[in-house]
């Protein structure tokens, strides 16, 4: 119970601003309501890993990928124990059991077999998995036992319960749930395609940003060089904001990006050659 608790307000306080890569749908629905609650849960901790990805945080990616592991174990220990009452020594029990009990193990195949993959596209592997392993798990596995338990509390037998749950979930029932699975393997793809799309503009907003931020440095430092300078007469250095006295060739190296070249000018060349012992002519 504690930890129901703990995991919902974690999703309440993160819901701003996120994308669902796993739309929670009535049609997911059981019909046993503690079930249907920690489905709704571990949808919500799914969405919560996939937007993981617009920050590729590995601290925040591990510890949400450890909230949901855990969140599952104890949903599929709970769930069990429903199925239990009901399916005691039966081949369906079991057969839930190796399914949950594959769950985590998958998991860590697919990140042990993309060990030369960036972490964002780690997760976008395992993302895709949980969303078609939950989406399957749910409308098959769940949904076929919630139909055999309403059989059974309305007073038929174990044997024709199952028969009455195998015919609703026939063949026209797995065509719509291979439907329901390749609109979220589509939905899942787009929205995970948004979410890096968005990562790639944040970057460039905050290149933008930067960008500006050195645009208007050099504009105040433009305005500075447009101002009254302090230069003196005789040997023409310049007074900086800090009241010390420069070479103009060192002043104008600080305040801008213009290079400097030396030479003499036609009224400055007689000098130089005398200077140097040169005839002028």
């Amino acid at each position: 119970a504690a930890l129901c608790l703990k995991t919902l307000e974690n999703i309440m306080n993160s819901k701003q601003d996120e994308y669902n890569v796993f739309p929670w749908d009535e049609n997911f629905k059981t019909g046993i309501t503690i079930i249907d609650e920690q489905h709704q849960v571990l949808v919500d901790l799914l969405n919560k890993l996939a937007n993981c990805l617009i920050n590729s945080d590995a601290v925040e990616i591990n510890s949400t990928f450890k909230e949901l592991a855990d969140y599952a174990e104890m949903h599929f220990k709970e769930e069990e124990g429903i199925w239990y009452e009901h399916f005691k020594d039966d081949s369906w029990f079991s057969s839930h059991q190796l399914s949950h009990a594959s769950f985590l193990p998958a998991i860590v195949e697919i990140k042990e077999q993309a060990n030369n993959e960036s972490l964002s596209d780690i997760i976008e592997h395992i993302v895709k998995f949980l969303i078609r392993w939950l989406a399957f798990h749910i409308i098959d596995n769940d949904m076929r036992m919630a139909i055999a338990v309403k059989a059974l509390e309305s007073g038929v037998s174990l044997e024709e319960a199952k028969l009455i749950a195998d015919k609703e979930m026939a063949d026209s029932m797995r065509i719509l749930i291979e439907t329901i699975l390749r609109m979220y393997d589509g939905l899942s793809s787009r929205t995970l395609q948004l979410i890096r799309e968005r990562k790639a503009r944040s970057k460039a907003e905050e290149k933008l940003t930067e960008s500006n931020r050195e645009l208007k440095s050099a504009l105040e430092e433009i305005k500075t060089l447009k101002g009254i300078i302090p230069i003196c007469s005789y040997c023409h250095k310049i007074r900086d904001e800090e009241g010390l006295w420069n070479r103009l060739e060192a002043y104008l190296t600080k305040y801008s990006d213009a290079k400097l070249s030396h030479g003499i000018c036609p009224d400055c060349l007689p000098k130089a050659r005398s200077d140097f012992g040169l005839d002028n002519k």
